[in-house]
């Protein structure tokens, strides 16, 4: 199995296992495998659908009626592909006559089947030519004296197909009596000498119908050089034959009806070049006499322009392979130096050889209608281009509308001006207070050098930016040609730049910035609708600089109003709506990370007593300090600080387990104590002292941000029972163990 190039198969019916050969896996390009159980319907689904039914009868009829297994089929590859296989195979039996074991090989024909189907093609293709030509083949065979016909030689001579070629005898008498002796001679000609033939002849169709052929013939020789067989084509020419006779009739009428219209008929000889006519025509619009063309067929070609002169020639040219018209439009200069559009279309006519041997033709003056061409085409390209400018300046102001974001606006901006214009570089120069500039956005060819985030000093005493307050536009064809500051000049030639167009940005009456179109390569002549759309972008750059502007400010605006919404008005600490929001946040992001979280609760002891006795002036002065006292000790960045409600503060303590949390409450009441602010009235002290309420947790499912205010409250609840100026801790649990306990 291994040496053989076919694939071997081997089906055991009774377990209906399937094994392959080495070889067959590779022909279908799959990974060779232990043998497949279920095996003939995976077989099956590998065969191409319209295979199937094919393929599954030729088995069930070797295993049934012992008829011989052998098929071509299509089979998928491991690729997913179809190629053609002839599969061969033979059933053993038991002594029953049972069948157990069917074994065989297959070859890949895919080669094969692509081959037949290509000829197959190449025949159909042959066969429509040659009835679309008109042109059928033969064959005649010298030793058998048999005649090959094609289909379309029999359409030609009037035959039915069914009935089979003629004999010899019988296809002389198909030809004309006229060409029938030619025909003979012909083919005796050839066999006699080997040589080729070419000849029209007429040929009588069944009906009685006479109809002209372009009969050629060659001879095949054997090896030692005797002709033994003839094969040749026959084209019906009929149609040309009448034309021509149509052709010669209508000569005079042509020639008359030339003289009497505007346009120029002439015919030309074309095996020897001259003019045999030309219509008086000719005169009016070459402003030439017909003489001196008749007299020299060059006048035709020397009086178009030289670059026109080719398209002239070929009017002219002789090409037996040519047989429709030739056409060209030129332009032709006449002796008063006037120039005239011709448009020249030329005929061959053809001899009864098949030869080219006259070229008719027709030339019209069409100057009036390429002057007309030529406006209309300036017209449709001003509105192509207006079209384009409308566009890309709706495109950057629907992007302006769509975003508030000032580097987008600018980034788009001047891309979408460097694409539109084709040109090098493309930047947008803002002014500060001083005069001076940056160039702040840039969109640069590779090739030259980037001048972006450039700072360019004294450019407004370089060019004057006086008159850019007003609106006016700057275009520079040539650096080196226009009349501007050499200073200036030496600026922009250290840029690289040859040609440059400004535009200001204006926002209201104050100049922004600038608008800035380069070209380095070479000079550039600015169009009036480039400035145009320089300058309406302009206005909407300034107008999306002013929204951007507006924008920011809003925001500022709006940070400010989200900052004093989360501060306490008294001590500038977090509010409880700031301190709310960011417990249930850090809770979240512990319970998530399950880091310890930790939270005070405090207030001032007798803060009551305070008011009363030193006045909600001083009570509010002692609030401000003990805030500051506060926030120096929770100093960390995650740390929050906020007032709780009244003279009750809390301090939200991230990543803080018990112990630090234990810290931090001791430092805190240590703080308060050191203000040393006066409380005669405190049953607790002489001045103004604290108790803190402490609760830490890593947050699980089963509790909330509630839960630790709730200890964290009873906690402070129980140092003030255990008199005060005291800081005291409880564990967490949930709301409803709380109430049990």
């Amino acid at each position: 199995m291994e040496a053989t190039v076919d694939g071997i198969w081997d089906w055991d019916i009774v377990n209906n296992t399937w094994f392959w050969s080495k070889r067959a896996y590779q022909m279908l390009g799959l990974p060779a495998a232990a043998p497949e159980v279920n095996g003939c319907e995976s077989i099956i689904q590998r065969i191409h659908p319209e295979d199937r039914r094919g393929f599954t009868e030729c088995i069930q009829n070797h295993l049934r009626f012992n008829t011989p297994y052998a098929i071509e089929v299509r089979i998928q590859r491991g690729d997913g592909s179809y190629g053609w296989f002839l599969s061969q195979g033979k059933a053993l039996r038991d002594r029953a006559g049972n069948p157990i074991r069917m074994v065989g090989s297959m070859i890949d024909i895919t080669a094969r089947k692509q081959a037949e189907e290509k000829l197959r093609k190449s025949e159909t293709f042959l066969a429509a030519a040659q009835r679309v030509a008109h042109i059928g083949n033969w064959e005649y065979d010298l030793a058998s004296q048999k005649i090959t016909w094609s289909q379309e030689l029999f359409r030609i001579f009037g035959l039915d197909p069914k009935q089979g070629e003629p004999s010899y005898e019988q296809l002389i008498h198909l030809y004309h009596r006229d060409s029938r002796k030619k025909f003979q001679l012909l083919i005796l000609r050839a066999i006699a000498t080997g040589e080729p033939y070419e000849s029209e002849l007429k040929i009588v169709r069944p009906n009685g119908e006479i109809r002209y052929i372009e009969a050629k013939g060659e001879a095949v020789l054997d090896r030692q050089g005797q002709v033994k067989s003839l094969f040749g084509t026959a084209q019906d020419i009929s149609d040309r034959k009448v034309s021509e006779a149509a052709l010669r009739d209508s000569e005079e009428r042509f020639r008359q009806l030339a003289e009497h219209i505007r346009e120029i008929f002439y015919l030309q000889d074309a095996i020897d070049p001259r003019m045999l006519y030309i219509s008086p025509a000719y005169e009016q619009v070459w402003g030439r006499p017909c003489a001196e063309l008749y007299a020299n067929l060059n006048v035709w070609i020397e009086t178009a322009i030289e670059e026109d002169r080719d398209r002239v020639k070929k009017l002219l040219l002789v090409d037996d392979g040519k047989t429709n018209q030739i056409e060209a439009e030129y332009r032709i200069q006449r002796p008063d130096g006037s120039i005239r559009w011709i448009r020249a279309r030329a005929f061959p006519i053809y001899n009864d050889q098949g030869k080219v041997y006259r070229l008719a033709g027709i030339a019209e003056d069409i100057t009036e209608r390429k002057h007309g061409e030529a406006v209309e085409h300036q017209l449709i390209e001003s509105l192509r281009q207006q079209a384009e400018h409308q566009r890309l300046v709706g495109a950057i102001a629907q992007r302006i509308r769509q975003s508030l974001n000032l580097d987008k606006i600018l980034n788009t901006t001047v891309a979408e001006v460097r694409q539109f214009l084709q040109n090098d570089r493309v930047t947008i120069y803002r002014f500060e207070p001083d005069g001076s500039g940056t160039v702040v956005v840039e969109s640069v060819d590779p090739t030259w050098v980037s001048i972006l985030g450039r700072r360019i000093e004294g450019l407004s005493a370089a060019q004057g930016i006086k008159p850019y307050t007003k609106g006016r536009i700057h275009a520079v064809t040539d650096i080196y040609s226009a009349e501007i500051d050499a200073c200036y000049v030496n600026l922009l030639e250290s840029f690289q730049v040859k040609a440059n167009l400004v535009v200001p940005i204006l926002q209201g009456q104050n100049l922004w910035g600038l608008l800035v179109a380069q070209h380095c390569a070479n000079p550039r002549q600015w169009q009036d609708l480039e400035i145009d759309l320089l300058q309406q972008l302009a206005t909407s750059v300034g107008i999306a600089i002013q929204q951007s502007e507006l924008y920011q400010q809003l925001q500022t605006a709006n940070l400010e109003l989200q900052r004093q919404a989360s501060l306490d008005g008294l001590t500038q600490l977090a509010n409880r709506r700031r301190f709310d929001e960011y417990l249930n946040t850090e809770w979240l992001r512990h319970k998530r990370e399950q880091q310890p979280l930790s939270l005070i609760l405090f207030d001032a002891d007798y803060f009551k007593l305070y008011n009363d006795t030193y006045g909600h002036l001083a009570g509010d002065d002692c609030l401000r300090q003990m805030a500051v006292a506060i926030a120096a000790v929770a100093r960390r960045p995650a740390d929050l600080v906020a007032r709780y409600g009244g003279e009750e503060f809390a301090v939200v303590l991230p990543n803080t387990d018990a112990k630090g949390a234990m810290h931090i409450a001791s430092t805190i009441r240590q703080a308060v104590w050191q203000l040393a602010i006066p409380h005669s009235k405190s049953m607790t002290s002489d001045r103004v002292t604290v108790s803190l309420g402490v609760a830490s947790v890593v947050p699980i499912k089963t509790l909330s941000p509630q839960d630790l205010l709730n200890a964290a409250d009873r906690a402070l609840y129980t140092a003030k029972q255990l008199g005060r100026d005291r800081y005291y801790m409880l564990p967490v649990t949930r709301k409803n163990e709380e109430e049990a306990s």
